[in-house]
């Protein structure tokens, strides 16, 4: 796992996410193991990102033509959209058994005799 950049002083020394600048929880964002897993932005790039706000905006639309238009202008891990999609399969399928795990034992409740 990559180490990423720190967040910058003023963003991580914020009180409360109202008192916060804007764009402190987008580098945030950027600056978490889960942006990085993702995509594969060169570590110059995402120190500038990080601590100049001009880049961090213009990161920022960039990034969101990729998300919302398809862009494909801030690159991939290769195999990280498919292992993500697996890790949130397999949590689905976790959660599903355990509600009806939980509905089974609900309806045995349910007939059970009141003595």
């Amino acid at each position: 796992m990559r180490q990423p950049p720190s967040v910058p002083r003023w963003c991580a020394l914020s009180k409360s996410p109202r008192s916060a600048p804007a764009h402190c929880s987008f580098s945030r964002f950027v600056a978490s193991d889960g942006f990085g897993d993702i995509y594969d932005l060169p570590a110059q790039e995402l120190k500038d990102s990080l601590c100049e706000d001009i880049a961090l905006m213009q990161f920022g639309f960039r990034f969101l033509r990729q998300v919302l238009f398809g862009e494909e202008s801030i690159p991939l891990r290769k195999d990280a959209a498919e292992e993500r999609r697996l890790r949130l399969m397999e949590r689905k399928q976790r959660q599903e058994a355990e509600a009806a795990a939980r509905r089974a034992m609900e309806q045995d409740e349910m007939y059970e005799d009141p003595e």
